[in-house]
């Protein structure tokens, strides 16, 4: 079995608003074997929302960030100011400087590094590419297959380099796998790698075992420009896809628009779920 506790996400709690909420996702799972940290929001309410839970993140074995954008990296640094003790792992391009994003005028700064002063390589683990075991029953995946299309509110994203600014190709982000008896939890932050991509990926890893789970953004945000969002039957097509893998239960927010979570749900029904801050469930 694995808890999981939203420590975060972009939607308040239904009923409880003492809990805070903010454009970003952390999440605190245990497992088996141990529990973890999987990404920090961008500021210091994933703390703040950990002891209103009852959470004592300090005893976490590890954590996991899954990319560099700040809303999910801003609150590492306060983080590991606190807990240094834990270690943290992180595609090394997580850690650079210069992603950037079109979505509103001009270009604006989405890296760690545009809402805190990013000084936290030192504590931070650099995971290997492909697909490797960081600790007893839990893997990190930093090599996505794409055979399904990207996310298309990736068009709006950028890296900001000496040579010039180019297209993000999301090689800073990694998901995380719990490998249980009973199947596997999918963790994504924002699965710009296509979330389709994302668990063709991880089934060609683990052939053997059913994927149980999936937590995590897909990417579909609520958009002013048409061209950055799915259409109806795309999404439609994406529902139909996500339902071929059977007795998945999905748990998504943050990055899924509401737009998209309602064409979804209409069409997998008990199989998607929605994130909120403060909620805990199990797997």
């Amino acid at each position: 079995m694995v808890k999981c506790n939203v420590i975060l996400e972009n939607s308040p709690h239904p009923y409880d608003l003492n809990f805070k909420h903010e454009h970003g996702l952390a999440l605190h799972l245990i497992f088996t074997l141990g529990q973890f940290l999987f990404d920090f929001g961008q500021t210091e309410v994933c703390l703040k929302n950990s002891e209103k839970m009852g959470l004592d993140i300090g005893k976490s074995d590890f954590a996991i960030l899954s990319h560099g954008h700040y809303d999910h990296a801003g609150g590492l640094k306060r983080f590991s100011e606190r807990y240094p003790q834990i270690p943290v792992y992180a595609n090394d391009e997580a850690l650079r400087e210069g992603y950037i994003s079109l979505r509103k005028s001009g270009y604006e700064p989405v890296d760690i590094y545009s809402c805190s002063d990013g000084k936290c390589r030192d504590t931070t683990r650099v995971t290997k590419k492909g697909c490797h075991e960081i600790f007893p029953g839990v893997y990190t995946i930093s090599t996505i297959e794409q055979e399904h299309e990207l996310p298309k509110a990736n068009g709006a994203l950028f890296i900001k380099t000496d040579q010039g600014i180019f297209p993000d190709r999301f090689e800073h982000e990694l998901v995380a796998v719990i490998y249980e008896k009973d199947g596997l939890v999918v963790l994504s932050g924002c699965s710009h790698n296509g979330i389709l991509n994302i668990l063709e990926t991880v089934r060609f890893h683990f052939p053997e075992k059913k994927i149980k789970g999936v937590i995590g953004g897909f990417h579909l945000p609520d958009m002013e420009k048409p061209q950055f969002m799915e259409t109806d039957q795309e999404l439609k097509n994406l529902a139909t896809k996500l339902l071929c893998f059977e007795d998945t239960v999905f748990y998504t927010g943050h990055c899924t628009g509401k737009r998209a979570y309602t064409k979804l749900k209409a069409i997998m029904g008990k199989h998607l779920l929605p994130l909120y801050s403060g909620m805990t469930f199990e797997l």
